[in-house]
C-alpha cells in the first residue's frame, strides 16, 4: 500500500499525502515515510469533516485563468459517464451543518 501510494502521488506530481489520524495515521505516514523518507505526509481527524478533507482536492477544481488561455480552465477534470453521480455530489454539498451527506463524498 505505501509503495503504491508513494508511486501514484509521484506520478501525479501531488505536494503531499493526505491521511486520516483516526484510521491509523501514525502508522500510515510510517510507512509512506520508510519508502520514500522526503513525502510529505499531511494527517487530519476525520472528525474535522468532509470540509477539511476535500480541500486538497476540491482546489484543483477552481478555475484558473492561466490555464484557461491554454485551453484548461482546471487543474483536474473528470472523464466520462461514471462519474455523474459523484460530480454532482461534489458540487451539491456544503458541509453545512446537519446537511446529510452525499453517499458519493463517502
Amino acid at each position: 500500500m505505501a509503495r503504491k501510494t508513494v508511486q501514484r502521488a509521484a506520478e501525479m506530481g501531488c505536494d503531499e499525502i493526505v491521511v486520516e489520524k483516526n484510521h491509523g495515521g501514525k502508522w500510515v505516514k510510517s510507512a509512506i515515510q520508510n519508502k520514500d523518507r522526503y513525502a510529505i505526509v499531511h494527517t487530519v481527524w476525520a472528525s474535522e469533516g468532509k470540509i477539511t478533507r476535500a480541500r486538497p482536492i476540491a482546489g484543483l477544481f477552481e478555475y484558473d485563468e492561466d490555464l484557461d488561455e491554454a485551453g484548461l480552465p482546471y487543474r483536474i477534470r473528470m472523464v466520462g459517464t461514471a462519474h455523474e453521480q459523484f460530480e454532482e455530489d461534489a458540487t451539491s454539498f456544503t458541509g453545512a451543518p446537519g446537511e446529510v451527506s452525499p453517499n458519493e463524498l463517502d
